[in-house]
């Protein structure tokens, strides 16, 4: 059986960072009612997006953004991969908005940690890049996990030796691939297929 290096987004494919940032700014009350399809939240809420960028702010600093469990069986699917003998690397562009102070981004990074170890999230390396197709040829990736249609966009296009999977989310239901998956196990399953037939694509 072959083993893979397996590239695996953070948010919203471990991290309900999506419902979480929503359920904070409903709190905030700055949704107008609106339950956003995109990340172009601000827009979709029609508030002003410094509004919104300090709910987020807050967020970080108070730990309710960052802190909250793992999405259900996502951290238990890497366990399965990692018992396989695959090696993961949690790539994630957390901490890389413009918008973003360096302070920001600084504790951004340390609440990840201290999330990655918490609920123990297997990993060889941790990365946080906005540039993906870059990493996933740094790294070797033979697969790559991603909820953002641009990330997964730019992986099928400069990264064609990294076989890309995107995970079902509320910001990506318009786009069709045929490589989407709605579960980690989906996509630990098509990974163990792919090992016991030794070929990652």
């Amino acid at each position: 059986m072959s083993t893979f290096n397996i590239g695996v987004d953070i948010d919203d494919v471990l991290h309900p960072w999506f419902s979480t940032a929503h359920a904070l700014c409903e709190l905030a009350g700055i949704t107008n009612g609106v339950v956003p399809k995109t990340w172009r939240m601000a827009d979709e809420y029609g508030c002003d997006k410094d509004v919104w960028v300090k709910v987020l702010e807050q967020a970080t600093k108070d730990g309710t953004l960052y802190g909250v469990p793992p999405i259900p069986g996502a951290v238990e699917g890497l366990r399965r991969l990692m018992f396989a003998g695959h090696r993961i690397h949690l790539v994630s562009a957390r901490g890389t908005a413009v918008w973003q102070s360096s302070a920001e981004r600084a504790e951004i990074h340390r609440q990840s940690y201290e999330w990655i170890e918490e609920y123990a999230v297997p990993r060889e390396s941790v990365t946080f890049d906005s540039d993906k197709p870059r990493v996933a040829a740094e790294l070797d990736l033979d697969f790559f996990i991603d909820d953002g249609v641009h990330n997964f966009q730019d992986l099928e296009q400069a990264a064609p030796n990294t076989q890309t999977y995107l995970m079902t989310a509320p910001h990506n239901r318009d786009f069709y691939t045929p490589f989407r998956v709605d579960s980690m196990d989906e996509f630990v399953d098509l990974v163990t297929e792919a090992a016991e037939k030794g070929v990652a694509a």
